[in-house]
């Protein structure tokens, strides 16, 4: 009786525990106390490239934190594809990655959920999300570190390694050791300045390239100019005698000419030396005095510049105008002396007489006047009141050789 209850109350068990799952082996039942398979779970599916031998109820970590379990193991198409249920507090970003490791070295496996690294996260993970195959990997299993280890041992190269020790020993041992240390040091040293100065490396390089950048739409010119330079360096190397010998003359005749130079610069010094004292007081002068000193220097009466305006070739030009006036005369011959207005009076007689002559009254008393010589050989007139007298003729007659009044 014992034995029918045990046996019904584990079938309604598995009946319990199997009713929204279908039965595909003893993996497909969930184990007690596995994590994320209460009523609060969500489901995601994940794909890899390889499930290696990987069964249900297989543990799902974040951060090495059992938080999940794996419900089901199945195919999409040729991709295997996980079903993982994880707990309701688990948060995710939607670019989440996933891996499958080795939890012992007896062969556990586990699902490793974690944030991508080196990308920024993306939204969040929701129930139904698809981990895609392109974001998950494989951690190194035992197997796989034994079948290296394998190859290694049995003809995969570790018996070559004594003779690359033995040969490495005799090419840096003895005498090279030292040497060898040397090269070490300098080669670090070299290496070290190249990192210092990548920064002018770059910049070099960029220069070349902007050179490059300046000559490429002349590259038409540099080709003509570099296919026309051997032509050129063939005569330069055909006159190579003759320039050579143009050369050693040269060095001949400064040699004669070195004494002469030398003594010729001693003087020159010498000169200037003597000379300086006075081409400093000349610097001291005010700028502009000495230059219109020195013009009207030579010419008291004409400036140098008016000179070019008179001299043409074997002829002077000369223009004058004379004022021989009475009043100008007693101006400019009489003043300050006894005679001054004398002649002042004698143009103001001159001018009531030619004012009054065709009036009623007498002629003006004129004063004496010396007899002048007129041009022509005429002789002074006698009439007082005529309008040619003495005083008008001498007045109107025009001077020999000059021209005006």
């Amino acid at each position: 009786m014992r034995r029918t209850v045990v046996a019904a109350a584990t079938a309604l068990a598995a009946l319990c525990l199997t009713g929204c799952t279908p039965y595909t082996g003893i993996n497909s039942l969930s184990l007690p106390g596995t994590e994320g398979t209460g009523p609060d779970s969500y489901q995601v599916k994940v794909q890899l490239a390889n499930a290696n031998d990987l069964v249900a109820n297989t543990p799902v970590f974040v951060d090495d934190i059992n938080v999940g379990t794996v419900t089901n193991v199945g195919l999409d198409g040729w991709t295997p594809t996980l079903t993982l249920s994880l707990k309701d507090g688990v948060k995710l970003p939607a670019n989440a990655v996933a891996a499958l490791g080795q939890t012992s070295l007896l062969g556990s496996k586990h699902i490793q959920l974690s944030a991508p690294v080196g990308v920024p996260a993306q939204g969040t993970l929701a129930a139904g999300a698809l981990i895609k195959e392109d974001s998950t990997h494989l951690y190194p299993q035992t197997e796989d570190l034994l079948a290296g280890l394998s190859t290694l041992l049995n003809g995969g190269g570790l018996q070559h390694f004594e003779t690359i020790t033995t040969e490495l020993n005799r090419t840096l041992g003895g005498d090279r050791a030292g040497k060898t240390r040397e090269l070490l040091t300098q080669l670090d040293s070299f290496t070290g300045g190249l990192d210092k100065q990548k920064d002018d490396i770059v910049t070099a390089l960029h220069g070349f390239d902007r050179l490059g950048t300046t000559l490429a739409p002349r590259m038409q010119e540099i080709d003509t100019a570099l296919r026309q330079l051997p032509d050129g360096l063939k005569t330069l190397d055909d006159e190579e005698p003759a320039l050579v010998d143009a050369t050693r003359k040269l060095g001949d005749a400064s040699e004669s000419i070195a004494p002469f130079a030398d003594g010729g610069s001693k003087e020159l010094r010498g000169v200037l030396t003597e000379l300086e004292p006075t081409l400093r007081r000349v610097g001291d002068v005010q700028t502009g005095s000495l230059p219109r000193a020195l013009r009207n220097l030579p010419f008291v009466v004409f400036p140098l510049d008016i000179v070019p305006y008179a001299v043409r070739g074997d002829y002077v030009n000369i223009r004058a105008l004379v004022n021989l006036t009475l009043d100008a005369l007693d101006k400019n011959l009489f003043t300050g002396t006894p005679a001054s207005g004398s002649l002042y009076q004698v143009a103001k007689t001159l001018r009531s007489a030619d004012g009054n002559s065709g009036g009623s009254k007498g002629p003006a008393t004129m004063p004496t006047l010396p007899d002048l010589p007129l041009t022509g050989g005429s002789a002074p007139a006698t009439d007082s009141g005529s309008t040619s007298g003495p005083g008008k003729g001498l007045l109107n007659q025009p001077v020999p050789g000059i021209g005006g009044n």
